[in-house]
């Protein structure tokens, strides 16, 4: 079960063209709508893997 905390101030710093690719800036650029904080599952990053399918 995660925890939901309300957030009071918060700020993006990131060059979201950069890890997003131009197409997410305007929506991760404007005002949210709402903002909380979740602690939950803890998250493992991965180097990526290419992955074969085969028909």
């Amino acid at each position: 079960m995660w925890r939901v905390h309300n957030v009071k101030e918060w700020k993006l710093n990131c060059n979201v063209a950069s890890l997003y690719r131009a197409a997410f800036v305007p929506f991760l650029s404007a005002e949210p709508a709402s903002v909380f904080l979740a602690k939950g599952s803890e998250v493992v990053i991965r180097k990526p893997r290419r992955i074969v399918v085969r028909h």
